[in-house]
């Protein structure tokens, strides 16, 4: 497994609350 990979869909939902926040 991609270490890449992995690090987007675990760091994914954390993403989306950052946008959330800085729009």
């Amino acid at each position: 497994m991609d270490h890449s990979y992995l690090a987007k869909y675990v760091l994914q939902p954390f993403w989306s609350r950052f946008v959330n926040f800085f729009p």
